[in-house]
């Protein structure tokens, strides 16, 4: 009505507006606009305003609520959902749920977690519409059954939109997706084996389903669009972890040997689209957390070993169904990480050795499979499988490994990189000195990846390269402590130094610095560039230092420094205990 008498107002005043409300958020894209036009998007609904909403209708169902013996519909039993609350669209949904006499709460009383949540609502709207059609006449598990296929059809329809990586599809593109899964006729009905039929028929007469129809040259076009994309997000991650369970299944055909894991639905589906966005890692985490712990550990080894074997596969199975084009490669790479991904959430934590097991160097394998994921994915989509990851690497004798878990929570500082783990040199008690004459190298990868990450590590790291090139790849190792190099060591002096580092680490920095110029060219750039820098450092670190304790830093520092910078060091010691005498 205010849009009604807005358009009124302008009207009378000369300037005619045409105005269009809808809610269907997601592919307002699609439509192509005038030039000019003024786009507002409403907000979601604050409390205040549910609670108002929540007053009207709990007003115009009284004598419902009174038949059913329900209660109201309450601001504090919505609240847990208030993301989905804030929607009006779903906030009705949510309301048409409780009042057929589902809770929001659970057994415990507690409320229901989100992946429950959504699996209620699809599931009450779905069994309302199959018990519809059945006219009573079927038996409960007769029901369970039908609203079972319901639901993984709907599980299809919202991997046609994930697989294209958008939010809508056309009944053209899902009747091509589901004939190329299903087959164009069903014989039996088990499970998949049932297809679709007609796209709108099915999808059209579900309350979070939403159609939209236009006209071409006299024919009629629809497509397709879950009325919140987490429903959409909620059904494909339900349908892997089903697809997954399956695995558990398998029976070889012989007792002696083994033969290859059934993974073609699996590898279809999961080869288009990383299925680890934010939302859908917590539904499928969810639906895992569900199987029983033994279950769990077992398809875990399991999907290892899909993960291997798949590797090793060339074939495409299910080849007419291709929501997008995609090469062979970026197909393998997605389907790889997804699996990861599905190891992870099923152990909670693994090594890269258990997920590679035929490496020899888990360090190799792990990088060699994150240049494909990166390669694979979208920058998007790169940043989130890289997120939730926390790693930690080990080494085992000469064995080096990295352990693999998901983090919870928000991202946490990735753990200090120890350059014995990248270089097999041994941890020694004393202090170890080792150089790579490659560091030359190291800038032209970058440089030649022309990625957005290389890029800018390569801006701010530039003048480090111009510089002290050959001190990035010098390292000093041994007494216990992760081995960092000499740039490394500097940048910490001069980024920590005055605001907290103990003088028992400045020393030790200060030695290691000291220790890298016996491998340093004495007369050469880096050492040009290297003299102001160590000299400025020590002018403001000295006065840190006891009186005794400055002579002693000096000549850890200079020991191996040539003669002109060993100078310049003791008369900056000098100078620092004539201050002291001077009380300055």
């Amino acid at each position: 009505m205010k849009v009604a008498r807005f358009q009124e107002r302008e009207s009378e005043q000369g300037r005619p507006v045409l105005a269009l409300v809808t809610s269907r958020t997601t592919v307002a894209d699609r439509v192509r606009y005038p030039q000019g036009t003024v786009a507002m998007r409403l907000e979601p609904f604050r409390r205040e305003q549910i609670e108002a909403w929540l007053q009207q209708w709990n007003l115009s169902n009284a004598r419902h609520f009174t038949a059913r013996r329900l209660s109201p519909l309450t601001w504090e039993l919505l609240e847990p959902h208030r993301t989905l609350a804030g929607q009006p669209l779903l906030l009705t949904m949510l309301a048409l749920y409780h009042a057929a006499g589902n809770d929001l709460q659970g057994a415990d009383e507690r409320p229901l977690g989100e992946a429950d949540l959504y699996e209620a609502l699809l599931g009450s709207f779905a069994r309302r519409e199959v018990a519809k059609d059945s006219r009573d006449t079927l038996r409960d598990t007769q029901i369970d059954d039908l609203l079972e296929r319901e639901l993984q059809r709907l599980s299809l329809v919202a991997f046609a939109m994930l697989n294209r990586r958008r939010q809508w599809a056309s009944t053209a593109e899902l009747e091509q997706d589901l004939a190329a899964l299903l087959g164009r006729h069903a014989h039996g009905a088990s499970g998949f084996r049932e297809p679709l039929g007609q796209a709108e028929i099915t999808l059209g007469r579900f309350f979070f389903v939403q159609r939209a129809q236009s006209i071409r040259g006299g024919q009629t076009l629809s497509t397709y669009e879950f009325l919140h994309a987490t429903f959409g997000e909620y059904l494909a991650a339900r349908l892997a972890v089903q697809l997954l369970t399956r695995l558990l299944d398998h029976r070889p055909v012989f007792s002696m040997g083994s033969e290859p894991l059934n993974d073609d639905m699996l590898f279809a589906l999961l080869s288009f689209a990383p299925a680890f966005s934010r939302q859908m890692l917590r539904f499928a985490r969810a639906r895992v957390e569900q199987l029983p712990e033994d279950d769990r550990e077992r398809l875990s080894r399991l999907v290892i070993r899909v993960l291997g074997e798949r590797e090793l596969r060339a074939d495409q199975p299910y080849p007419a169904y291709l929501p997008q084009r995609m090469r062979a490669t970026v197909r393998q790479g997605i389907y790889s990480a997804n699996l990861v991904m599905f190891v992870l959430l099923l152990t909670g934590e693994t090594t890269v050795s258990s997920l590679f097991p035929t490496q020899d160097d888990p360090g190799d394998a792990w990088h060699s499979r994150a240049l494909l994921w990166r390669s694979s994915l979208e920058e998007p989509q790169w940043t989130d499988f890289a997120s939730p990851l926390i790693l930690r690497r080990t080494r085992d004798g000469d064995r080096r490994d990295l352990t693999i878990r998901l983090r919870q929570g928000e991202p946490a500082i990735p753990e200090a990189m120890d350059a014995h783990w990248i270089y097999p040199v041994p941890q020694e008690q004393e202090d170890v000195l080792w150089q790579r004459t490659y560091w030359n190298e190291i800038w032209h990868k970058m440089d030649l990846s022309a990625g957005t990450n290389d890029g800018v590590a390569l801006q701010a790291l530039r003048p480090l390269f111009e510089s002290l090139g050959p001190l990035l790849t010098t390292f000093n190792g041994g007494g216990g402590r992760p081995a960092t190099s000499i740039v490394h060591d500097l940048l910490k002096l001069w980024l920590e130094g005055e605001i907290g580092m103990s003088l028992e680490e400045t020393q030790v920095l200060y030695r290691r610095v000291g220790n890298a110029l016996l491998v340093s060219d004495r007369d050469g750039p880096v050492m040009r560039h290297l003299r102001p820098v160590l000299v400025g450092l020590l002018d403001r670190d000295l006065k840190r230092f006891p009186p005794q304790d400055v002579q002693h830093l000096v000549d850890v520092l200079s020991v191996h420094a040539p003669a002109e910078l060993r100078e310049l060091l003791q008369g900056r010691a000098e100078a620092a205990r004539f201050r002291t005498l001077r009380g300055e």
